[in-house]
């Protein structure tokens, strides 16, 4: 494989991919709690750090009390791809309009985690003004990854694990073995129980049998037949969770604002050469990183744009597409991805100025 232009390009990404996962009831899993490294930082509630146009860091201790926005979503609401805490999306939007903004993004977060995140933490606030979720990929890429899809409550990263009551292994060793294991078995390899050497031989020889597999779980679940066919699946727990968000921003007394977040094969743009080899690298790395290509196109965009506007008509929710504001904008065709999903410094900024010329 050609050299990795990730260590070229963009080397902050090697951080996000150090940090840890921790586990915890309702939300399932959260980011590292006092994580510390150049790139990124988080506080004791694992929320990141975020900074005022002023360069001051928000503390729950001291600011808790301010007015304010808050930001939910998963890792592009984050933040990851970011070469620091400053180019976040709340960094950069408090440097925008001078409003002091919260990041409650966590990796991987689903739409039911993002409300079930606000539900967990909104205690600590006093004076709300707006929440914003900016989401989306990851409802749908957790549906088109699996077989099987509990379209109740939408699909959670590491689901098929827990349903078993198997803890997911996310250390580096077993990250290892599921990558030469990739694409060898139906379903899910009790990774523990296998050694990183026999993983190898394994890839090496393409020989799956006697793979030890994790059991097959026993909650009712739909199957997936054909993802295209059944993609209104996606649509039931998005509902759920919106009538909810309605009736939580009518009682709390804040503007809730849905903005469906950007993804580099939806936008009609130019890609720069980084970009360029930046994805034409990552989609050759396995079959989990080309969903966002092959399953996540321009119909699938069509579609769930327009559901989503219709989902968020009915409970008078405030809709907004970032794709469409970033086809709009005469900045388009900067370097604004790190990969198709996660945004460069500038790209981060560019969100925050549409959030505040456009949105707030």
């Amino acid at each position: 494989m050609a050299k990795d232009p990730r260590k070229k390009h963009a080397p902050q990404l090697f951080d996000y991919y150090a940090m840890k996962v921790e586990w915890l009831p309702t939300l399932t899993f959260t980011n590292a709690a006092r994580w510390r490294s150049n790139v990124l930082n988080t506080d004791e509630f694992a929320f990141r750090h975020s900074y005022t146009g002023e360069g001051r860091l928000l503390t729950i201790s001291k600011d808790a009390s301010l007015p304010c926005n808050i930001i939910l979503g998963g890792s592009t609401a984050w933040g990851c791809g970011a070469t620091s805490d400053y180019h976040t999306i709340s960094s950069r939007l408090m440097s925008h309009t001078g409003q002091t903004c919260w990041n409650l993004g966590v990796r991987g977060y689903s739409s039911t985690q993002e409300l079930l995140c606000y539900h967990t933490y909104r205690h600590l606030f006093k004076n709300v003004r707006n929440v914003i979720l900016f989401s989306g990929v990851n409802d749908l890429a957790l549906y088109f990854f699996n077989k099987k899809y509990p379209s109740y409550g939408g699909g959670v990263y590491y689901w098929t694990h827990l349903l078993r009551g198997v803890i997911p292994d996310t250390t580096f060793y077993n990250r290892l073995k599921r990558y030469f294991l990739r694409g060898m078995s139906k379903g899910d390899v009790d990774l523990p129980k296998i050694s990183l050497v026999n993983a190898i031989c394994r890839r090496l020889k393409n020989d799956p049998s006697g793979l030890p597999m994790l059991p097959e779980p026993s909650v009712a679940i739909e199957t997936i037949e054909d993802h295209f066919a059944q993609k209104d699946l996606i649509l039931h727990a998005i509902e759920n969770n919106f009538r909810t968000w309605a009736a939580l921003a009518k009682y709390d007394g804040f503007r809730f604002v849905y903005i469906l977040q950007p993804l580099a094969t939806w936008i009609d743009r130019i890609q720069t050469e980084e970009e360029q080899e930046l994805f034409e690298y990552i989609h050759k790395l396995g079959n989990s990183k080309r969903v966002h290509v092959d399953s996540m196109n321009i119909e699938i965009y069509q579609w769930f744009t327009g559901a989503l506007r219709e989902i968020c008509a009915k409970y008078k929710i405030e809709f907004h597409d970032m794709n469409a504001l970033f086809a709009a904008s005469p900045d388009k065709n900067d370097w604004l991805f790190v990969d198709r999903v996660h945004l460069s410094d500038k790209g981060y900024n560019l969100v925050a100025k549409q959030i505040a010329e456009n949105i707030l």
